[in-house]
């Protein structure tokens, strides 16, 4: 049997499938539990890890197949790969969801928002102008999920998604190349 060594391309795409649809799946469990979680600190956490979890394991299958050896760039651009396809997978669906299943959800996600923000700013003994300030600020913010929001949220999530990958690829890089020679 003939098994072909993974490239660069396939592994990045493959878990970059596996994240964007985990990530849609955690959303979807979120919203049909309690539309509150949606707006919790935890979740991006979650999603951090989520993400992390699914830049190594690709990053360390390469690896193995290619006689433990990785370099710095291919490391990165396995990951960068993977984050790019996650993050497409996800801002597609958070368009679909605010503009088809829930077309009401970017008020509540406001709403929830400018609630968590003004009890936050009381707990640390914000003035009652400056809760009012940041309330101000909040409502003017546009929460909707258009087109263009689409590709910005697209280029933030890879840009954000770039630093963990970049101390993944430091990290899992074969630091000596091994050598045939035998001594």
């Amino acid at each position: 049997m003939d098994t072909q060594k993974p490239t660069l391309l396939n592994q990045g795409m493959k878990y970059g499938l596996i994240l964007g649809f985990a990530q849609v799946v955690v959303y979807l469990l979120l919203y049909a539990i309690d539309k509150n979680l949606l707006v919790s600190f935890w979740v991006g956490g979650i999603m951090m890890l989520l993400s992390i979890a699914l830049m190594v394991l690709p990053v360390r299958n390469y690896k193995s197949t290619n006689n433990g050896v990785i370099d710095f760039k291919d490391a990165f651009l396995i990951c960068l790969i993977t984050i790019a396809g996650g993050a497409l997978i996800t801002s597609v669906f958070n368009y679909i969801l605010y503009n088809v299943i829930d077309p009401s959800l970017a008020d509540f996600i406001k709403e929830k928002a400018i609630e968590k923000m003004a009890t936050m700013m009381e707990k640390f003994g914000g003035s009652q102008e400056e809760i009012e300030k940041g309330i101000e600020s909040i409502q003017k913010q546009d929460f909707s999920q258009s087109p263009s929001k689409l590709g910005s949220q697209y280029l933030s999530g890879v840009l954000f998604g770039s630093i963990p990958a970049l101390i993944i690829a430091a990290i899992l890089r074969t630091k000596n190349k091994p050598t045939n020679d035998i001594q």
